[in-house]
């Protein structure tokens, strides 16, 4: 499993171009203090991104329902599939946490529906802690 210093670490040291990928699903939810861990790191990129990964020797594989490549057996990246909208976390690329949501709501597995219930309790308490600072 890893955390977030780990997928930090893994990003940082593939050195891809910020304005080409975004860090998606299980990983941006750790990245935004959503989950713990998760089991891999899903990136989508610009079908740029994605050639020039492939013409340095990066295998395309079929992942999931999706063509992709594999790097380091945990990152898997997928072409042209960026979120809508983006925030950085410690200068990497990240889905916002709605954009996150609604992904997960249209595969809608059970652990899906399940991080939509964390999400949603993210979410909340971020919003209650907000209008508690503010009331203070």
């Amino acid at each position: 499993m890893l955390n977030k210093e780990d997928i930090l670490y893994k990003l940082k040291n593939l050195n891809l171009p910020k304005d080409q990928y975004c860090v998606m699903t299980g990983s941006a939810l750790v990245l935004h203090g959503v989950k713990e861990d998760t089991q891999d790191i899903d990136i989508g990129c610009s079908k740029e991104l994605f050639l020039e990964l492939l013409q340095r020797g990066h295998r395309q594989e079929q992942l999931k329902s999706f063509a992709g490549i594999v790097i380091d057996d945990c990152i898997e990246i997928f072409e042209n599939w960026i979120a809508k909208k983006i925030v950085y976390i410690e200068d990497i690329p990240v889905a916002d946490i709605d954009c996150i949501r609604e992904y997960k709501q249209f595969l809608a597995r059970e652990k899906d529906l399940e991080d939509i219930e964390l999400i949603d309790e993210y979410v909340a308490a971020r919003a209650k802690s907000e209008l508690e600072n503010e009331c203070k």
